[in-house]
């Protein structure tokens, strides 16, 4: 096992700082220096303050890439050591080594574990959660009588896993649909599969109701949001799929990607089927229910708000790990326990030594370089979309507050005068803390003779948005007169005839 983390540790940390804050990054650094009492009350971008709290911390020390990387490494690491005593205590060792292995080389956590965002503590406090409800499962039997040891069990296991829930529901609200299928776990434990009687399953929901009542007060300010992220459009069927199979799997085999991760899904469902026949049923009903039930959940929620991505059904990965797991130490053929982790795991480390050697994110830092060398009076900054100054006030810093900077809200179709991101003495619930003001483009073109149009090419800055904004600028005057590629964001100047 040592090893193990050896290994998750040098992918984990190998070139943490070396690539530039994307615009989710550098949110979680302007979020992260708010006052205390702000985050506590006011859901600044949708997202609950947990992992915000932990990186002021951090930000005590230092505001580079690498530091506020290192907690979400930190958490990606600590993950891989829970999945093994999940395997190891509820399975055997080796499905415990198996799953933690096979997580050290996946590439889809090594990204996010590099990525200054919740990921990967939702994924470990989900973690701790599950060993918390196996626990629960496992101590007592069926009838909820057993000794004075296996009841003091049940009630620490119950400890756990309320607390890991409860910290996760604080992370991010996607843990919801995880507590759901929780709770789906438990009923079907205790009927049909009998594995728990009604006392149990009272005090199981006692625990549930003392995990609402806590999280209420968050709940209530959700539903007080007004902002809601629109540039994210609802995936097809197909596409959730892939996705899915890309988290359980690998993404950077190129054409052998997808021939791969279909036999990584049948490896992981051959485990919980040699699983049902040593009835490893409460391993199986968890199993089941995160990887079937969840996605699909917020694949659903995606027809009113969508919210499908990889990283939020990025925890599911918990569940194909232990899959794995349990199909090379459960196999009844040593040959193929042999053969399913072999080719699981070259696939994985082909695939996470891809991304280490080309892993690249938005370029915003050669963009500031770019103003910087060449802004002159009379110059302004132009950002599309607006939310691009949080990692271009990060890379200018003190230089930023000299230079005049708007943005284009696409979605409105309006011009944004930034003044200074997360000035936010007069945020209140439901408002966006970034301190702006709408302007008029006659009034831009009246101040400014050149523009600096900065621009999302990785998906932020949606077509139609651009197209149309590219046409107001033609109509008040601006012309093109250069451009400069950089990864997923574009550099253009606009001269005003």
């Amino acid at each position: 096992m040592l090893g193990i983390l050896i290994f998750a540790g040098v992918v984990r940390f190998y070139t943490l700082g070396d690539l530039p804050f994307w615009v989710d990054e550098a949110y979680t650094y302007h979020a992260s220096q708010l006052p205390t009492g702000l985050l506590l009350s006011t859901p600044v971008d949708n997202h609950p303050p947990l992992f915000y709290l932990a990186q002021k911390v951090i930000l005590q020390f230092d505001h580079s890439e690498a530091a506020l990387r290192l907690l979400p490494a930190v958490f990606g690491m600590l993950s891989i050591g829970v999945i093994h005593l999940i395997g190891r205590r509820f399975v055997n060792p080796l499905c415990g080594l198996v799953a933690a292995a096979v997580l050290a080389a996946s590439t889809i956590h090594t990204e996010y574990s590099q990525e200054a965002r919740s990921y990967t503590l939702l994924f470990l406090e989900i973690c701790i959660a599950v060993y918390g409800l196996l626990a629960f499962l496992s101590s007592g039997g069926a009838a909820g009588r057993g000794s004075g040891r296996q009841k003091g069990g049940r009630t620490g296991a119950l400890v756990v896993y309320w607390v890991a829930t409860l910290a996760a529901l604080y992370t991010h609200n996607i843990a919801a649909y995880f507590v759901l299928a929780f709770n789906l776990a438990v009923l079907a434990a205790w009927w049909p599969l009998r594995l728990i009687d009604a006392r149990s399953y009272l005090l199981w929901f006692a625990v549930q109701v003392m995990i609402s009542v806590l999280w209420l007060p968050w709940l209530l300010s959700i539903f007080a949001l007004t902002q809601n992220f629109t540039w994210l459009e609802q995936v097809t069927p197909r596409l959730a799929v892939r996705q899915l199979f890309a988290v359980f799997g690998a993404n950077r085999l190129g054409p052998l990607q997808s021939a791969y991760n279909l036999v990584v899904i049948g490896a992981a469902v051959l485990g919980m089927a040699f699983a049902v026949n040593k009835r490893q049923f409460g391993v199986v009903v968890l199993i089941g229910l995160l990887v079937f039930l969840v996605p699909v959940l917020i694949w659903l929620t995606g027809i009113a708000t969508p919210i499908f991505l990889p990283r939020t059904v990025l925890a599911c990965l918990i569940d194909g790990a232990l899959g794995l797991g349990l199909a090379v130490s459960l196999s009844p053929s040593r040959l193929l326990a042999v053969a399913i982790l072999a080719f699981v795991l070259a696939g994985s480390l082909v695939s996470t030594t891809n991304y280490l050697d080309s892993g690249k994110k938005e370029a915003w830092n050669e963009a500031a370089a770019t103003v910087t060398r060449n802004f002159a009076d009379g110059d302004a900054i132009f950002l599309c979309p607006f939310f691009g100054a949080q990692p271009l006030h990060y890379y200018l810093g003190t230089a930023t507050s000299d230079r005049p900077m708007f943005g284009w809200d696409g979605d409105h179709g309006v011009v944004v005068g930034i003044e200074r991101v997360f000035v936010c003495s007069d945020c209140r619930a439901g408002t966006f803390p970034n301190r702006h003001e709408v302007r008029r483009f006659e009034d831009m073109k009246a101040a400014h003779r050149r523009l600096w149009v900065v621009r999302s090419t990785g998906g932020h800055c949606r077509a139609p948005h651009w197209n149309l904004l590219r046409s107001k600028l033609q109509d008040l005057g601006y012309r093109l007169t250069g451009e400069e590629a950089l990864f997923r964001v574009a550099m253009d100047r606009y001269d005003r005839d």
